[in-house]
C-alpha cells in the first residue's frame, strides 16, 4: 500500500481562468475555434471522443495569479475575438 501526498499549496501563486465559447448556430459551441490565454499555449476546442461521451465545451488554463489575462479566440471561420479577464474567472467569449 502506497499513500501519496500533494504537497502542492493551493492559491499560491497560481489561478485558473476556464474559457467557454458561444456563437451561432449551427456551431454554438465554437467547435474548432483556437483558444490562448496571454502567450501560452493555444488549445483547440473539439468535439467527439467515445460512444455518447465527449470532452467538455470549456478549456481551463493554468495561469499565474495577480496578472490580468487576454483571451484570444480564433473562430473556425478565421475570425478573431479578444477579451480582458481575471484570474479565477470563468469568462464566456461570444462571437
Amino acid at each position: 500500500l502506497r499513500l501519496l501526498r500533494n504537497d502542492l499549496t493551493r492559491g499560491k501563486g497560481r489561478g485558473w481562468i476556464k474559457v467557454r465559447l458561444e456563437a451561432p448556430p449551427p456551431n454554438r459551441w465554437g467547435i474548432g475555434a483556437t483558444v490562448r490565454v496571454g502567450s501560452g499555449p493555444a488549445r483547440a476546442v473539439v468535439a467527439g471522443g467515445s460512444y455518447l461521451s465527449g470532452p467538455p465545451a470549456e478549456i481551463v488554463f493554468g495561469v499565474p495569479k495577480g496578472v490580468p489575462a487576454s483571451v484570444s479566440v480564433r473562430w473556425p471561420d478565421g475570425a478573431t475575438t479578444t477579451a480582458e479577464t481575471e484570474v479565477d474567472r470563468t469568462v464566456v467569449v461570444r462571437r
